[in-house]
């Protein structure tokens, strides 16, 4: 469910679709990636607005990003790997 995805925010991220990386335009103290199932399939700690997140080794798909900011705040973003 994604009830365990309720955020303070929505986090923008670009390029969406992503190919081999992306970027948020924000601070962030964490960020992970999971599956539609819900499983984690990556995480990055501490991250500024020039921070790269590769997601190049992820299966083509939908993910849904959980970040939380500098603040502690937690926002939330879907992004599609082509």
């Amino acid at each position: 469910s994604t009830n365990n995805f309720a955020a303070d925010f929505k986090l923008a991220l670009y390029p969406n679709p992503v190919a081999n990386d992306f970027k948020i335009n924000m601070e962030l103290s964490s960020l992970k990636i999971y599956s539609t199932t819900g499983q984690l399939v990556k995480s990055f700690e501490k991250s500024n607005i020039d921070t790269n997140f590769n997601v190049g080794n992820l299966q083509n798909g939908i993910y849904f990003v959980k970040a939380t900011d500098v603040n502690g705040n937690i926002g939330n973003a879907k992004f599609i790997k082509e």
